[in-house]
């Protein structure tokens, strides 16, 4: 079989205990907590490596992204659906 180039993109976010989880996307088989960025990374590496070589052209492909992903910041505005004294104005969430 030919080599094929292939992205896997990791997203990495910060827990409660302030833990690392790190997932690549498309692969919910494995992910990774630690504390230590570079470890985790390598470690989605390895994983993804180890299943990618083992798996069809098909279901590689099934998983190919479609594009690069780009973070992007949404604010949604949320209204009271009562007015009471604990909430009495709109609320904007920021997501990103």
């Amino acid at each position: 079989m030919p080599d094929v180039k292939f992205d896997i993109l990791a997203v990495t976010r910060t827990l409660e205990d302030g833990k690392l989880l790190a997932e690549a996307l498309l692969f919910p088989e494995f992910s990774c907590c630690g504390e230590d960025l570079a470890k985790l990374h390598n470690a989605i590496q390895r994983n993804a490596k180890r299943m990618v070589e083992d798996m069809s052209p098909l279901g590689l492909h099934r998983r190919q992204l479609p594009s690069t992903p780009k973070l992007e910041q949404v604010t949604i505005t949320v209204e009271p659906q009562v007015r009471s004294i604990a909430w009495q104005g709109p609320v904007e969430l920021g997501l990103w």
